[in-house]
This record gives C-alpha cells, structure tokens and sequence, in this order.
C-alpha cells in the first residue's frame, strides 16, 4: 500500500514538471535585463514566486485579446506560433505553481523535523522498557522499519528519475539561452526594416521560452532539496528503529498475555468484518434487485419505442391530401399527426437512452458490491491466516516446543507468501482497469449533456468507491506480506545464530524436505477404481516422481536378472544339448523382448499406475503406430519369418543389398552380418524379405570360383589348356569332384582367352580369394617354364603414305627484350 502511495505522489509530483517541459513561451519584454536573467528568481520565497505567477496568469488571460502591441504577433504570423505562445504560458505557469507546491512541501518537512525527532516517531514516545520484550512490540518495530525501508527505496527512486529530468532540463536551459543571444544577435544584424518586427516576436518567444525552462529548472532543484530532505529524515528513523530492533534482539517474551491481547484483537477485527461483509451481502442483493427492476424498465420503454416508430411509420404511409387540393385542413391534420407521432417517438428515445444509462449506473454499482464482497471475503481469510499463524508462533516459542511446529510455521509463512502472490497481481490489474474506466469516462463528460454528465459523474463515484475499496485489499495483503517477510528474516535470524550442529541438522531437514517434495511431485493424475469393503468405486491415482522412478528401476534391474540368466541357460545347454550357441542367442532375444513387456506391465501394477495414464497420448500412439512404427513392426514381423523360414543361419555367407559377409546374427529388428574385412554391417530384417538375397552357403559349402587368363596368338592351346588343369589338379584345397574344367572362351583382340573352372568348399573354411590368388601364381609360373606368354594390348599403326608428307622448316623465335630499369 505503502508503495502504491508513493507512486501516486510521485506522478501527482510529476505533473506539474511534465506540463513545464512542453515548449513554453516567456513573458513578453525587450529589455535586455530579461535576457539576463531568463531563469526563476533566485530566492526561494513565495512572495516573489507569488508575483510572478501573478503575471504570468495575466499575460495568459491576455493571450486571446492583446492589450498592446508588444503582445500582440505581427502580421503574418504563423498560427502555429500564437498557439504555441499561448501553450508555453500554461506551462510557465504550471511550473510556478510546481515552485510554490516544493515550498510548501518544504515547510512540511522542516516543521516535522522540528517537531518529530527519530526517536519520538520511532514507536511513538514509548520506551522499550526492561528485557524480555513483547513480541507484539517487536513486531511492530519490524513493521515499521520495512516500511521505512520501502519509504527509502521510493525516495532513492525518485531522487533517480529527478537527477535525470534535471540532466535534461539543463540541456534545454543551455539551448534556450542560446536560442535567444542568437536572436540577439539577428536583430542587431539585420538591416531590413521589415524584418525588424519578426525578430522582435522570434526573440520574445526565445526570451519567454528561456525564461519557463529556468523556472521549471529550479523547481526541478528545489524537489532534489526536498528529496534529499526527506531521505536525511528517513534514513535517521530507519538508524533509530534498526537500534531498537538490535536491541530486542533474542529478548523476545511471547507469554500469554501476549497471545490473548493479539487474539482479542483478531477476534474484534474479525467480528467487524463479519458485520461488514453481511451488509456489503444485503446490499449487493439489493443493488441485484435494482439491476433487475432497471432492465425491467428498459425493456418496457424499449417495447414502447418500437410500437411508437411503427406508429410514425403507418402514419406516413397514409396517403397525404396533395398541395392544392380543395380540403385542406385534412392535409394539416395529416401532417400535425406526423409531427405528434414524430416527437413521441422522440420522447421515448430519450427515455431509453436515460433508461439505459441508469441501467449502466445500477450494473457498475453492483459489481462494485459483488467486489466489495470479493475483498471483505478476502479480509475475512487473512484474519484467520493471522490468527492461526499467531497461535503457530506461540507454540513455537514455548519452551520444549517440538522441531514440528516450527517447521510447520516455516512451511506456512512460504506458503501463504506464494499464495498471496497472484492476489497482490490481481488486485493491481483491477484498480489500473478501474483507474483507466475512470480516465475515459473523464473524458466522455467533457462532450456530454446535462443528463449524461450527471449519470457519468454518479459512475465515476461509484469507480471511485471500487478504487478505494482495491486499495483496502491492497492494503492488506501488503501487510500479510510484511509479516510473512518479518517472520522469515526472523527464521534466517535464528537459523544463523545456531551452533553448527544445528545448522547442519537443519540444511539436511531442508534438503529432506526439498527431496521429498520432488518424490512426491505428481505429473498428473488419472481416473482409476479402487476396491473398499468390498466395493469398487472410482478414485484418482496420482503419478508421482517417486512412483516414476520405483518403476524405472524395476523395469531396469528386471531386465538385467532376465538377461544375465539368459546367458546363464545358453551356456548350460549348449554344453548340454550342443545347441549351437549362435541360435541360442537369437531365441533368447526374442523371449527377452516378451520379458521386457511383461516387466513393463509389472513395474506399472506395482507402483499402481494404471495403464490408463497412457490415455492422453492416444492420438499421438495412434499416429506413431501408422507412421513411426511402421518400419520397426515390419523389421519385427520380418524377423519372425526369417525364423520360421530360415533362409540363411548363423556362419552364412549372404549377399543382399550390395553387401556379402558371413552371418553372425539373427536379432529381433535387424541381423549382422561380418564381410571379409571384418567390418560388421547391420541390415534391417525387412531387407532379407523384400530384396533379394544370395546365400553362398544355403544348402552346400560347394562354390565354384574361376580365373580368367588370356595368351598370346599363336601360343599353342591344347598345352595351355594342359598345363591349366595340370594348375588345378596340383592345388591341395581345389576338389577333385566335380573336376576342373579349362574352357577356350574366346578370340580377343589382344589374345586367346581361356577360362579355370574349379570348385571349393567354403564349409571346410576354405578361403575363396586366397585358393584363386595361389593359382595365379602357378598358372605366371607354369606358363614361364614353358615359355608360352601371358597377352597384353597391342596397336598397329598404318601411315597412308599414297601422297608425300609436307616438311615445314620454320624460323627460330626472336629471344624476348631485355628488361629495362
């Protein structure tokens, strides 16, 4: 409250100086003593302030009708000067008036200076007396030393903004003085007559323009004085009040007495406002009744306006006796009927429209008793957050009180911090929303008849009474802050004078309760049923950070005890059994993958969340289930038919999507498979079903590898297809059946191409490319012991020689200059 107070001070402060800094005009005048000394007086006494405000007043009465020539514009001048001439006079004045408002403020604060020292305001003239001291007299001390302290911060902040409106105003000084020895300057120049008028006018405006600066200038200086005054002041209170609280310190008494004189007074309070709040009840059903009989009458009048306009309009629908014809009083009494149904449709235009707007009045004064209402209801549930606090408190401070009760005052004053939050927020955008209404309607009336004046004025009251009635919950909810705010410093008092044990004791409670509240922080909550006696009723189950992790954990440690004892079963049968270990992997994959639903659904029931808490995301499941887990449930299903199948098994050789490599696994979504560089690619499952797939080794380890090798022309053949087989049959790892074939594939043009064809089993871990590479070798041995040679391109090239060839002998080229410096 203390802080809104300030506000509006300061913008009702602030009005004057802003008027003062629009463009003001001076009082007009040509002798150089006023371009001297432009600025205010330079004694702060009303008398000559007084004077000057005076001529001021005159000069702007005079503004309009000039009573002499040196006022008066000359010819031609702008309108826009003579305006601006006039604006600036208001504005000279407003700041004179601003100068005699900082005197009287002064005298204010030399008179309480004198009268009231630090010590007499700080709690009065009361003594604090002989140790322990009441905790009510504390308390009070504390109230009064924040808002001192809130008084401090709005001071400085004042000081703040004038130390810049200053900062400002001396630059506008400076130009302005500067504005008018420059129209000195131009008429002393100026050797057209003509011109002598304007510049005469363009000085005095200058003058008068210099002249309401300076004195908006000191006004501005004389606030700083006041302010620094009333921080001096504020500042030996806050010194005072602060020695006293210091001496209170730890001296505290909260007996019963004190209990008993504090809840007298909730109890009084509280019973006052009982009796409040049920009149502000009453009243408002009243005003509810008002609205009601209002819109009766409205309606009734707005049914008789319409009967009255159809009225009008049958009657001029009826045919009118024409201009000139032989019966003339019918024509007139025709158009005396349309003028009668004319003004009553008139009248009861005007009644609605007063109708309305009483309407209007009635509707805001009973939302202004619906608030009033509103805000006693509020009073009335701070009272009792007071008192069941005060009761807390004396609890507290008995002896042997217990860690519980202290914590539970703690955790309310947060509490009721963070409760009280959002109403201060509230409350302050409903008196701003208020304060603008009024603002407009404020406006509406400087347009408005007699009658809608008066009805905007009886508005404008009745916001005026909201307003007031905002400020009173604005009041108190600043003050259960206060006290939230002492009490806390008085929990951080306490927590820093303990011994280390007890701080420590203390950190970890808090760290406790911090994680606690974590654990138990529900993300949300879902509909579920519950049995009890017997009966299943429908309840709500909270989904917790504690219930969240229990189940992670579950789920986890679950999935790991399934899976070391997976391991532990393949090992002990394929000793066993000699299953061999690669397809016990893959079936333990897939009964893992069972395992880890089936714990999902566990970890669930045991901390009891229901699946149902998976509601919510059903449109996005149903969404991800047709569109983002296509791919996995059709790799999944693949796998599924890859077992069944079975195409291919671990240690298969497999060429699918460009890539060859050995099987070395068979998974639920995707199998591996090693190539011969012992890099290990994972292809999707769907891949073996939708591509095609060579399996090296499906039914037999038998593979048929070639070499290809060409020989010159005119080597001999049958040796060359002779010492090929002789190759083959000599290599340890080719099989003997079927039997290498050498085949004479074809005329290259180059060489006589042949073809080694012979067959090796994979099975027997046989490496294909090793066996072809020690054939080359023996086929470039064999075939240089029998000197048949190993082809390679040729080219013949034919010159036409059928005309003579032209030689050309052509002249050296000259060498380059020499480069020059």
């Amino acid at each position: 409250m203390h802080r809104i107070w300030t506000l509006a001070v300061t913008a009702l402060l602030a009005l004057p100086a802003a008027a003062a800094t629009l463009p003001g005009l001076p009082l007009p005048g040509d002798s150089k003593k006023e371009v001297a000394a432009p600025a205010a007086p330079a004694a702060d006494d009303a008398a000559s302030i007084e004077a000057r405000l005076k001529a001021a007043e005159a000069a702007l009465s005079r503004a309009d009708n000039p009573e002499s020539a040196t006022e008066a514009p000359p010819a031609g001048t702008p309108q826009e000067e003579v305006a601006t001439r006039k604006f600036l006079l208001q504005a000279l004045v407003s700041a004179y008036n601003f100068q005699l408002d900082m005197l009287r403020m002064a005298d204010v604060y030399r008179a309480r200076a004198a009268a009231v020292t630090p010590t007499d305001a700080a709690n009065g003239n009361a003594a604090l007396g002989e140790p322990p001291y009441s905790v009510v007299l504390v308390d009070q001390l504390r109230q009064q030393l924040q808002t001192v302290a809130l008084a401090i911060d709005s001071v400085e902040t004042q000081q703040a903004l004038t130390a810049k409106e200053l900062e400002l105003a001396t630059r506008e000084h400076d130009a302005a003085e500067l504005a008018v020895r420059q129209s000195v300057d131009a008429i002393e120049a100026n050797r057209n007559p003509a011109a002598a008028a304007r510049l005469s006018w363009l000085r005095r405006l200058a003058l008068l323009k210099a002249q309401s600066i300076g004195a908006r200038l000191h006004a501005l200086q004389m606030r700083q004085s006041i302010l620094a005054e009333e921080r001096s002041q504020s500042n030996a209170l806050f010194r005072e009040l602060e020695a006293r609280v210091a001496q209170t310190d730890h001296k505290l008494r909260f007996n019963q007495q004190d209990r008993e004189d504090l809840l007298a007074r909730q109890s009084a309070r509280r019973a006052a406002l009982d009796e409040e709040l049920a009149t502000a009840r009453k009243e408002a059903a009243a005003q509810a009744a008002t609205v009601q009989e209002r819109v009766r009458i409205r309606n009734t009048l707005r049914e008789a306006l319409e009967h009255a306009r159809d009225t009008l309009d049958a009657a001029q629908a009826d045919t009118a006796p024409e201009a000139g014809a032989p019966d003339k009083k019918a024509r007139r009494r025709h158009e005396a009927g349309v003028a009668e149904h004319e003004a009553a449709v008139a009248r009861n235009k005007d009644a609605l429209d007063h109708a309305q707007r009483l309407l209007e009045l009635e509707q805001v004064r009973l939302i202004t008793a619906t608030d009033k209402i509103d805000v006693l209801t509020r009073l009335v549930e701070s009272n009792g957050f007071q008192r069941t606090f005060w009761e807390l408190r004396y609890a507290a401070a008995q002896p042997g009180a217990s860690p519980d009760t202290t914590a539970a005052l703690r955790t309310g004053v947060k509490a009721l911090t963070d409760r009280l939050s959002e109403p201060s927020k509230a409350l302050r955008h409903e008196l701003q929303l208020t304060l603008d209404q009024i603002a407009g309607l404020q406006e509406r009336m400087s347009s408005a008849d007699a009658d809608e004046s008066t009805s905007l004025r009886a508005t404008i009251e009745t916001l005026q009474d909201r307003v007031r009635l905002t400020l009173r919950g604005l009041s108190e909810v600043g003050q259960l802050l206060l006290m939230a705010s002492r009490w806390s410093e008085e929990f951080d008092q306490e927590a820093a004078n303990r011994s280390a044990d007890a701080r420590l004791a203390a950190m970890r409670e808090r760290v406790v309760d911090a994680l606690t509240g974590v654990w138990r922080y529900e993300f949300t909550t879902v509909t579920d049923t519950a049995v009890v006696d017997g009966q299943t009723i429908p309840t709500q189950r909270g989904v917790t950070v504690g219930k969240v992790c229990i189940a992670l954990l579950t789920l986890f440690v679950g999935f790991w005890a399934a899976r070391r004892t997976a391991r532990l079963i393949n090992r002990h049968v394929h000793q066993r059994l000699g299953i061999p270990m690669q397809t016990l992997n893959t079936a333990s994959n897939w009964l893992l993958s069972g395992v880890f639903v089936l714990l999902f659904v566990t970890s669930l029931a045991i901390v009891r969340i229901p699946l149902t808490v998976f509601a919510f995301l059903g449109g996005a499941i149903a969404i991800g289930a047709g569109f983002g887990m296509q791919t996995l449930l059709k790799n999944l299903m693949s796998g599924l038919m890859l077992l069944a199948e079975r195409p291919f098994k671990l240690g298969d050789t497999v060429e699918v999507a460009g890539k060859r490599g050995t099987v070395t696994d068979i998974g639920v979504r995707a199998s591996t498979i090693r190539n011969i560089d012992g890099i290990e690619t994972l292809i999707p499952n769907a891949s073996f079903i939708e591509q095609e797939v060579t399996n090296w080794t499906y039914t037999s380890g038998k593979v048929r590898f070639s070499v290809k090798i060409g020989v010159a022309y005119g080597s001999p053949t049958r040796q060359v297809a002779d010492l090929l087989l002789d190759v083959a049959h000599r290599h340890g790892k080719i099989l003997k059946e079927p039997e290498p074939e050498v085949l004479f594939e074809d005329f290259g043009a180059d060489a006589l191409n042949f073809g080694l064809y012979f067959w090796l089993d994979l099975d027997a871990g046989t490496v294909g490319r090793v066996v072809t590479s020690d054939v080359r070798f023996m086929i470039d041995k064999a075939f240089a012991d029998a000197g048949i040679v190993i082809a390679f391109p040729q080219r013949d090239v034919h010159v036409d020689a059928a005309k003579p060839i032209e030689v050309r002998v052509l002249p050296a080229a000259p060498p380059p200059p020499l480069a020059t410096t």
